[in-house]
């Protein structure tokens, strides 16, 4: 509501409906006519539409929409609602149920205005409407649907708009706000966890993951490929998987700096954490050398550890992965020798669950 309010109508609506329904119970019903009344006031809400209308068709019923584009013509483009279903073969059957409908607010981003801070709606798509045609948008450059992800529900573009976009990616990702590159990853994730679109279709918006500085993105990423990674693991796959993904977290962290220095902060650092934690766990050389290094300075000098706090986990784990028995005896001293109640000790006692070798036991 938000969003096809503005946040400033929202305010305004519920402060208004606090103080006219202060000490009375309430319903859905009442909160809604006060927005619209808000609305239709500010100007942000059309005369002849009321937020009752809207959200009836989100509060009442289950579920959201799945949202299709596709090219019509140079100038228009065509847009398709359906209930969303995590198994496609069910999908068709869904859109023949009438009441399985939304009225869709859509915000529109497009390469000759992208603007993701404004995300009034710039059509809208009715309940009682499954097709619908759009004039106005130049189809031979990016047009981005739900902005922001300004709206509860997924979009699939053709094969012609999503090579427009992934172009952008391409070229500058930064264009694209970073929310709406997230949103675009797990749509398309999601797409292909339920057999809407084939694999090739979902890494085709990871190939310029390298210029991905924003930990929102990669933690959208990781939370997809985890799975993927623990299915590979063992397997001949892996080194395909490997070889695919660890020079774009390579690039990622030499974009950011791979080496954690003391005047770091920020989500930059918990971004570094996690791309060195995937790096290593790749195997990749430049990782493994990295943590090594730290990994041989503590030992040398174990009074002051000069592993940065926040990639010890990684650090440790690595270390003991990659080592020999002198690593994983060196380890063990220092485990040994550290207060019971530091960080150090527990995070270490994880780490030697990362050993490889079944000979390295601790006695």
């Amino acid at each position: 509501m938000e969003e096809f309010l503005t946040p400033c109508t929202m305010k305004n609506g519920l402060n208004n409906y606090l103080k006219k329904k202060s000490y009375e119970g309430a319903t859905q019903n009442e909160l809604f006519q006060v927005l619209t009344e808000e609305g239709h006031q500010d100007g942000t809400l059309p005369l002849n539409r009321t937020v009752k209308e809207v959200m009836d068709t989100w509060s009442l019923q289950s579920g959201f929409p799945l949202v299709r584009v596709t090219k019509s013509s140079k100038n228009r483009i065509f847009v398709t609602q359906e209930r969303f279903v995590k198994d496609v073969k069910y999908s068709k059957e869904s859109t023949l149920d009438p009441h399985d409908l939304w009225t869709i607010p859509v915000a529109v981003a497009t390469a000759d205005n992208p603007d993701f801070d404004d995300l009034t709606p710039d059509f809208w798509i009715e309940k009682d409407v499954r097709f619908k045609s759009i004039e106005g948008y130049d189809t031979t450059k990016w047009i981005l649907l739900n902005a922001d992800a300004a709206g509860y529900y997924r979009v699939l573009y053709d094969d012609t708009l999503l090579n427009l976009l992934l172009d952008q990616l391409n070229n500058d990702p930064t264009v694209i706000s970073v929310v709406s590159r997230s949103q675009l990853i797990d749509d398309y994730f999601t797409f292909w966890v339920h057999k809407f679109i084939q694999v090739e279709d979902t890494l085709q918006l990871t190939k310029y993951l390298g210029h991905e500085t924003e930990a929102v993105v990669w933690t959208t990423v990781f939370s997809h490929l985890r799975p993927i990674l623990n299915k590979v693991s063992d397997t001949l796959t892996f080194n395909a998987f490997r070889s695919y993904l660890a020079p774009k977290l390579i690039q990622a962290l030499t974009l950011i700096g791979f080496e954690q220095l003391p005047h770091h902060n920020g989500t930059n650092v918990i971004l570094r954490s996690e791309l060195l934690d995937w790096a290593c766990s790749l195997q990749h050389a430049r990782c493994l050398t990295y943590a090594s290094k730290l990994f041989s300075e503590w030992h040398a000098s174990p009074g002051m550890n000069p592993i940065p706090v926040d990639i010890r986990s990684v650090v440790y784990c690595a270390a003991l992965a990659n080592g020999d028995a002198d690593t994983f005896a060196a380890a063990l001293t220092m485990y040994k020798s550290l207060s019971t109640s530091g960080i150090d000790k527990s995070l270490l006692f994880v780490a030697f669950g990362c050993a490889n070798d079944a000979n390295f036991i601790i006695p």
